[in-house]
Order: structure tokens, then sequence, then C-alpha cells
């Protein structure tokens, strides 16, 4: 069905607004800070909540604004930066990830409040998985890593394969685009495209690096295989394990037993993470001591360089 005049028109003026900011953002009505909160206060205790939930709410949404008090004027110039700020403030002050979760719960509400009002056009929580945190984390117990390398050793392909999976934490994507050509022999490092087209040099450790050079430039990736391939060859060896997993599996696996000898900055950094709150997750994922037979896979980050 053809557009009418009055429509088209109005598409068009929907789209030069938002040509006009094209983060997502912008002021619809202007709001500083500080009339903010009492706009807000007055809002919550309309609202048919419980007191303890309108005190929870406003305190969290004051810490939040106070913490850039100085740095932003209006309401509308909060970004998903500030966002990302603030969760690394609460770590840094110790808070557990189930309160930094509802922190996150919180700054949505407020952020939805001011939608509503037209005080900004976008929430900057837009992009933040609110209480993803207090997911459980999927990871191979230390017999199921066992298995796994006791299986994979039938050959040096899988062999490799479940190695560099299993020691460098990357994304499925990540491993099928790693190629030769990134790898720095000198120190045993390769440069690899995470998300957002993001680059990274990480460390590959040493049990990973002799297995892959064992058919070193073979194909111009270091696997040559694409993802749906690599994906079901991967998946054929868990099978053969009798481990329940998946290749992002073998992402949490890293991140989890990497923690305990770690620093969560340097995991963040190895993992491509935009946040310490998405490395924090994994700090409480898995409790108790853990074999040294096991532990020796993730115990090579030292020798960074």
């Amino acid at each position: 069905m053809a557009m009418t005049l009055k429509t088209k028109n109005k598409v068009l003026a929907q789209k030069r607004f938002n040509n006009s900011f094209p983060d997502g953002f912008g002021d619809v009505r202007e709001c500083y800070v500080d009339e903010w909160i009492a706009q807000y206060r007055s809002n919550i205790v309309a609202q048919q909540l419980d007191p303890k939930s309108k005190d929870k709410y406003l305190i969290q949404a004051e810490t939040f604004v106070n913490l850039f008090k100085g740095r932003v004027r209006k309401i509308s110039e909060f970004r998903h930066e500030h966002i990302i700020e603030f969760q690394n403030y609460l770590i840094g002050k110790g808070y557990s990830p189930s309160t930094i979760a509802g922190y996150d719960r919180g700054l949505k509400k407020m952020f939805t409040v001011a939608s509503a009002l037209e005080y900004v056009r976008k929430s900057p929580m837009a992009k933040i998985k609110v209480g993803k945190m207090a997911q459980r984390q999927v990871f191979f117990k230390p017999p199921e890593i066992i298995k796994i390398l006791d299986v994979a050793k039938k050959d040096n392909y899988s062999s490799a394969l479940v190695l560099f999976f299993l020691q460098t934490g990357f994304r499925i994507q990540e491993v099928v685009d790693s190629r030769w050509e990134n790898l720095n022999h000198a120190n045993k490092t390769i440069t690899v495209v995470g998300k957002g087209k993001k680059l990274r040099r990480q460390k590959i450790p040493g049990l990973a690096y002799d297995a892959i050079m064992k058919f070193q430039g073979k194909w111009p990736t270091i696997f040559g295989k694409s993802q749906k391939r690599l994906y079901s060859y991967l998946k054929k060896i868990l099978n053969e394990a009798g481990v329940q997993g998946s290749p992002h599996t073998f992402r949490d696996t890293y991140a989890t037993y990497s923690i305990k000898v770690m620093p969560p900055s340097t995991l963040r950094d190895r993992m491509g993470h935009a946040s310490l709150i998405q490395t924090d997750k994994y700090t409480h994922a898995m409790n108790g001591d853990v074999p040294t037979e096991v532990m020796k896979y993730f115990e090579d980050w030292k020798t960074d360089n």
C-alpha cells in the first residue's frame, strides 16, 4: 500500500530528527540533573510501590547522579559510557554482583521514567543486559576437562583446537578468523578482531602455541575451517568425551579458572570485555580447589609480554 503524503512527511521528519542525534540521545525537554532528582523523587513517591522499594530506587539514582556531579549537567547528557563507569565504580567499592545487578535495574527504571517525561529519547541503559550477572555460569568441571583433553589427543588437529579454545578464551568467530599472518612468533601473541571490530593482542600459552605449530601455514587461517564446520568438529569431540557444552563453554571455562589466578583487569582485556562488570560475574562461579593437572592450563598468563 502506497504511503500518503502526510505519512511520507512524518517519516522524513523522524529521519531528520534521528540524524540530528546519531547516538540515540537528544534533548526533547531540558532538565538539569539537580532538578531531575527532585522530579524523580516526586514520580517515585506517586507510584504504587512499597516504601522500601521507593527508598532503594531513590538511593540508587542519587548515587549514580552524584558520581558525575560537575561533569554532567543535564539528564539527556548521560551516555552508555557513564553506565559502564558507574558499574566499575561499584566493583571498586566491593559490591557483590547481585547488588550491582540491582543498581542496573534501578537505573533502568530511572531512565524509563526520564524517557516517559521526554527528557531523553533513548535510555543509556538500552545496551545493558540487566540481571545477567545473577545467571549461573556454565563451565567445564575438572573431570570434564580431563575427558575432553583425552579424546582430543587422538590427533594433532583436535589437540590443538581444544587447547587453543581452552587457553585463549576466544569466541568461536575469533578462532575461525585467527590467521598465521597475525601471529607474532617472537612473543607468541596473536592479534584478533573481537566484537565491534575491535582489535586486541593476546598471548597464546605455550601448550596451545606448540600444538598449532605442528601444522603451521597449512591454511591461511590457523584452523582452516568455517564457523559451521569448526563448531561441528568441536561438538563431535565433546560428544565423544560424553560432555555437554559448546564452543562458548570453553570461553566461560577459561574465564572461570583464570579469575582464580589472574587480576580481573587482565582477564577483562584478554576476554575483550567492555567493562569489569562483565568479568566480575566469573568471580563466584566456582568454589574450592582445582587439581594441579587442570590448573596448569590457566597459569601461563604471567609470561605475557
